[in-house]
């Protein structure tokens, strides 16, 4: 009864109030493999939906990202670099600056202006689209105004909605090349066959500026996939029954559909990319099914305003490296290496989590493309990616006084298994600016244990030994138990010694941190769990021979309980911490929020003050589902820092603001810089956005090894560095204003 009442109580106070006091840091190097990440802190890539568009005005195509595993919106600016691996920029400044995303979008400019709109599922209707101007202006930056929050058609004599669903997206495409968007969408039954929604603007107002739909054919293309099966066109030229379209249950509403017929229609469409592959002036189709996982390419052999599909490649590209997942997949045609020519990117909706997008380059022309595989991890690879449901926690791993990142991840094998485990990259920075090094990617060999995901590490001295042990959660709710046998101010040696530490059981999902809570110079546990509490085990045994009780000594601290609305889920995380002599406790929770306490000293067994988010919920970034939280002083300045672990495999950092905590505080729109060209041989050109010159700002320049090699105080929103005294290299710039930064790299050639 009393976990009952806390939660209730709970739920109506995390609804108000919010204490944004950790900021997003973006500039701490990190290194894998000798080669440092382009953008470490990008937060993982899960099951993205990946679109083209202009966010910062400056003409170039950058990268949109929503990604349905944890909702997280993503821009990646485009620098211009012709080197895919260094051209895109992740930029979280953008992320809030767009409308809702129900389950997908697809972007498409609709009225010809030069600025990609936005199409999402409708928030009123599961069945129809949504669409959004782009209303960008070089003073507001991106704006979208809602144009019809139910796009529909005319039928006959009737209006109804243009069919789509949480998982089946339509193409969006000039179908007949009249100028105007058409759409090319599905039955509301999966009957395996393609529906031409026409766009008449140009006809009926000379226009494209317009969305004037006419349900034209349910047989576009004529031709039909297998269903129950493979994706695969299943008939050619296919006899076409136009009959009503939009039956949501045939059985019901369309009597002439027997069982024995309706029973086999299992399969349906999911994604689709609609392209003119062959150069002919018609528009041929690349497809995902939900139930294969084969890219399937059919040719259009007809014309522009007849389509008929004539052949296809069931691999495809099955001249090269097929694009064959572990689970259906979408496709997106866009410029990935700056050269002209649009590429191929292949994306998965569920199973991939750290080799999931495919980059086929485009080695042909625009109007005739020919892909060639380059890489299964773009973007991914330039960033801190572990799977999924990644737990970061700082620890000084070898004891050189300063403290490494130690990452319990979650990487996918097969469709049926997953390796987990826990890397450690190494602190080769200095006190006041780290950076860090993958040292060692499966610490005392933990993938061999098969441990659930996530993997919590947590670390103490529990033996008096003088070095700290480590204490894993896992999915199981219980504790694994690894000594570490590297002696004081050695390197840790962690052995294993128990699955079952203490016979301590929280159900399921357990997060240990090692903490003395009631400062008796024994290190107590703190452990979150799947419901939503936070559970304390004081520690009744010695300095040499640490001891727990299975039962907790309290199964809900502070009066802490967290769960999502309609649920008993919390998935909760706590981190304890001393603020100035007091302690401070965040709980990070599968709400997305990170929540803030004090009130705690002299008061562990009482409940305690909630003081609100950590972290502004307008924020560009968004968290969704599990996330974790864990922290140390990272920067030297005497204030405890905090990392992030996302849902989607990275990690993000935040330095603790020395200006207090301040409740209701809002986000402003970040500066921004653009670098050109890049890479840039004499001269580079610098314009900086949403930036008061009047403000004090300041631009440093850091070669690769992190040394600060010009620093400049920011006059005009325009400025030209001379770069004839730089060697050859990638340098990075760091932009600085008040309590916001941003970074970019720019390539010196001469």
């Amino acid at each position: 009864m009393k976990k009952v009442l806390i939660v209730f109580v709970l739920l109506l106070v995390t609804s108000f109030g919010q204490a944004q006091f950790f900021n997003r840091v973006d500039t701490i190097r990190v290194i894998e493999n000798g080669i440092q990440l382009a953008n470490p802190w990008a937060g993982g890539i899960n099951f993205p939906a990946v679109n083209e568009l202009d966010a910062n005005g400056d003409g170039r195509k950058d990268i949109f990202i929503y990604d349905k595993f944890n909702s997280k919106i993503s821009v990646y600016l485009n620098n211009g670099n012709t080197n895919y691996e260094l051209a895109w920029d992740y930029s979280p400044e953008y992320a809030f600056k767009f409308p809702p995303i129900n389950q997908w979008v697809l972007m498409y400019d609709y009225n010809c202006d030069g600025r990609e709109d936005l199409f999402t599922l409708s928030p009123i209707a599961l069945s129809a689209m949504a669409v959004y101007r782009n209303d960008f202006t070089p003073g507001t930056g991106l704006q979208w105004t809602l144009v019809d929050d139910y796009l529909d058609e005319a039928y006959q004599t009737l209006r109804q909605n243009i069919f789509v669903s949480g998982v089946s997206l339509p193409g969006l495409s000039d179908v007949d090349n009249d100028g105007d968007m058409d759409i090319i969408g599905y039955n509301s039954f999966p009957d395996a066959r393609f529906i031409f929604h026409r766009n008449y603007s140009m006809e009926n107002y000379g226009n494209c500026d317009s969305l004037d739909f006419k349900y034209e054919t349910g047989c576009w293309g004529n031709f039909a996939l297998q269903v129950g099966g493979a994706n695969a066109v299943g008939c050619f030229n296919c006899p076409c029954r136009e009959g009503r379209p939009h039956v949501s249950n045939p059985l019901y509403e369309e009597p002439k559909y027997e069982q024995s017929e309706a029973a086999p229609l299992d399969d349906t469409v999911s994604g689709m990319m609609l392209i003119d592959i062959d150069g002919d002036n018609d528009k041929d189709i690349i497809i995902g099914d939900v139930a294969s996982y084969n890219s399937l390419l059919v040719i259009n052999g007809g014309t522009n305003v007849s389509a008929n599909m004539v052949s296809q490649d069931t691999v495809f590209p099955s001249y090269d490296v097929s694009a064959i997942f572990d689970g259906f997949h979408y496709h997106s045609y866009l410029d990935i290496d700056n050269d002209g020519a649009r590429d191929l990117l292949v994306h998965p909706n569920f199973n991939e989590n750290h080799e999931g997008m495919w980059f086929y380059r485009n080695v042909n022309t625009d109007a005739h493309p020919i892909f060639e595989f380059v890489d299964r991890s773009f973007l991914q690879s330039s960033m801190i990616e572990g799977g999924e449901n990644v737990a970061p926690v700082l620890y000084d791993y070898n004891n050189d006084g300063l403290l490494d990142l130690i990452l319990g991840f979650d990487e996918f094998v097969t469709a049926t298994s997953h390796r987990t485990g826990i890397r450690y990259y190494k602190n080769i920075g200095t006190v006041t600016m780290p950076a860090f090094e993958l040292i060692d990617s499966d610490v005392a060999t933990i993938s061999q244990f098969n441990f659930t995901s996530p993997i919590y590490p947590s670390f103490g001295d529990m033996d008096g030994d003088g070095d700290k042990d480590m204490i894993i959660g896992n999915e199981d709710g219980r504790l694994a138990y690894f000594v570490n046998n590297g002696g004081p101010g050695n390197v840790s040696d962690f052995t294993f010694v128990a699955f079952n530490y203490m016979t301590i059981d929280v159900g399921k999902y357990s997060t240990p941190q090692i903490y003395d809570l009631n400062n008796d110079g024994l290190n107590d546990l703190l452990v979150g769990e799947q419901n939503g509490f936070v559970n304390f085990y004081k520690n009744i045994g010695s300095i040499s021979s640490a001891f727990f009780n299975a039962t907790p000594t309290n199964d809900s601290v502070g009066c802490i309980a967290i769960q999502a609305p309609f649920t008993t889920d919390g998935f909760t995380v706590p981190f304890m911490y001393d603020s100035l002599g007091s302690k401070r406790l965040l709980v990070a929770n599968e709400n997305g929020f990170i929540l803030s306490y004090d009130s705690i000293d002299g008061n562990i067994d009482g409940c305690y003050h909630f003081k609100g988010n950590a972290i502004d919920s307008s924020e560009s970034t968004r968290f969704k589902f599990n996330i974790t939280v864990s922290g140390g002083d990272l920067n030297g300045d005497g204030l405890t820092d905090i990392v992030i672990g996302q849902s989607t495999g990275g990690v993000e950092v935040r330095y603790q603001s020395n200006s207090g905590i301040g409740i209701g505080e809002t986000t402003q729109i970040k500066p921004s810089v653009a670098l050109s060209p890049n890479p840039a041989s004499d001269k580079l050109n610098l314009r900086f956005y949403n930036l008061s010159i009047g403000s004090k700002s300041v631009l440093r320049l850091y070669n690769v090894t992190g040394e600060l090699v010009k620093s400049i105080v920011i006059s005009s929103i325009e400025t030209q560095l001379d770069l004839s005294g730089f060697s050859n290299g990638i340098y990075m710039v760091q932009l600085i204003s008040g309590q916001n930064s941003v970074s970019r790299k720019f390539i010196v050639s001469h």
